[in-house]
């Protein structure tokens, strides 16, 4: 029995949740990983009997020790990037509500000294802010949703008139919150 190694574990583990608790987030779940790992390698260390029924286990077992390992090693991995992913699908909705946005504000500025602009064109809008609204509701909360009608102050392009301001307020409005999200929620650790 190796005292020393089996309290250095345990010590190492102990440090690893205390951090765990400190970071809060992304680098959370990987931190609570890591000292599950040490604090079972310190009750394996100082308890002779387990290692030896573990090792047992291993040799006489092998493929359901490879399966065992590998389900529990996928889950640990899973459940501590489950964050990281939930982020990137996040972002990545951003960006495409952002894109779709940029690219109707765009359309609306180039024809909106049109008469024909009306019609289709302010359905697919409120279409978009409808789509944008649901979805900060759902994936991000009430204080998304808040922010998202925060105005702004936008510039408008000189031959748009009058009566379609409304459309080009709320996608100005809408891309801009997206874009505050987006820097946001790139630099902050869920």
């Amino acid at each position: 029995m190796n005292i020393g190694s089996a309290a250095g574990l345990a010590t190492g583990g102990a440090v690893l949740l205390v951090l765990a608790a400190i970071f809060k987030g992304l680098p959370s779940r990987p931190l609570v990983v890591a000292a599950v790992v040490c604090l079972v390698l310190a009750a394996l260390e100082s308890r002779r009997d387990l290692r030896r029924q573990v090792r047992g286990f291993f040799e006489q077992q092998r493929v359901a020790a490879l399966i065992a390992v590998v389900l529990v090693v996928g889950l640990a991995g899973f459940w501590a990037l489950l964050p990281s992913v939930e982020r990137y699908k996040v972002l990545s909705q951003l960006e495409m509500f952002s894109t779709e946005g940029a690219q109707i504000r765009d359309e609306l500025a180039l024809r909106g000294g049109s008469n024909q602009l009306m019609g289709d064109f302010t359905a697919r809008t409120q279409d978009w802010h409808l789509r944008v609204e649901t979805w900060v509701s759902q994936e991000l909360g009430p204080f998304y949703v808040q922010r998202l009608g925060t105005p702004t102050n936008p510039a408008y392009p000189p031959q748009l008139p009058t009566r379609l301001r409304v459309f080009w307020d709320r996608l100005d409005m809408h891309l801009a919150a997206m874009e505050t999200f987006r820097t946001e929620l790139s630099r902050w650790l869920f």
